[in-house]
């Protein structure tokens, strides 16, 4: 650890230069909610998944595209994305605001469902597919064309492909729900096998969701209402009554969740500042 000192007044100063640069550092904050106008590509961000929150809005992309979010650029916050169900072309941004894509890429076949997540527990979310015909998933560790580094079978054929940290250990595992039934199927680790918890959450027709409500580390679920645009977030991955309930969006809206800004820290600086006060009040007399 590198460090430098002086004098001030009678006592001996230490500045941990390490500590000072984490004063800028940024810790990840709680999921929050959003929703995009498929007829317009306009996208809805909201600060906060509870309470009266600031809201930012931008076009983004092509009418009916499928939006996707995830931490792209791998700096701790999600930024939108969205795929051409047509030709399955992936264009995603690493900002929330209108603009061109950062990464343009074609993966996949058309008609499949794409989903995003940390599958190796590095840096910046990679990417996947749901062949819903099948319910196979091919997964590609990072954000761009290539052939998929993990191809298996997982949930039924017309169910909805999720992804999420259930256990808080940093990489991402995957999961089904079941559009008829309201059932979630959740896999800690993203492979073939059964699932790790099961449950019913929700109501047929609904759409999933999933994000970190609380800010804990590990994924929780959602689901959307489409016909009035209402959300339904639990904190824990298990049945009961929503822990949060709040109406964003208009009927017909698409949902989308993640960490839009990040949050800073207490500063390290200040810390550094007491720590100082404390030695001066030692100097001797």
């Amino acid at each position: 650890m590198k460090t430098t000192s002086f004098r001030f007044g009678d006592c001996r100063v230490v500045i941990v230069l390490l500590l000072i640069l984490c004063g800028s550092r940024q810790a990840k904050s709680a999921d929050s909610i959003g929703v995009v106008d498929p007829l317009t590509a306009t996208w809805y961000l909201r600060g906060s998944a509870s309470g009266t929150a600031a809201t930012s809005s931008f076009a983004y992309a092509a009418a009916h595209w499928t939006p996707i979010t995830g931490d792209w650029a791998g700096t701790g916050a999600d930024t939108v994305g969205v795929v051409d169900p047509n030709t399955e072309t992936w264009y995603l941004r690493n900002s929330n605001s209108t603009g061109a894509p950062n990464e343009t890429f074609q993966y996949g076949n058309p008609g499949w469902t794409p989903v995003a997540g940390n599958w190796t527990g590095g840096v910046a979310d990679g990417i996947g597919l749901f062949d819903p015909t099948t319910a196979n998933w091919y997964l590609r560790n990072t954000a761009s064309a290539g052939t998929p580094n993990s191809v298996f079978h997982f949930g039924a054929p017309n169910w909805v492909p999720i992804a999420g940290d259930w256990t808080g250990t940093g990489t991402d595992g995957i999961g089904v729900f079941d559009p008829t039934t309201a059932t979630w199927y959740l896999r800690n680790s993203a492979s073939a096998g059964t699932p790790d918890i099961q449950f019913q959450f929700g109501a047929p027709g609904w759409i999933p969701i999933v994000g970190d409500w609380t800010g804990n580390g590990t994924d929780d679920i959602g689901v959307f209402d489409p016909n009035t645009a209402t959300f339904y977030l639990r904190d824990t991955n298990t049945a009961g009554p929503p822990d949060i309930t709040i109406q964003f969006g208009l009927p017909g809206f698409d949902p989308v969740a993640g960490d839009w800004e990040l949050v800073p820290e207490p500063s390290s600086a200040a810390l550094i500042i007491f720590a100082g006060v404390l030695l001066y009040g030692k100097r001797k007399r």
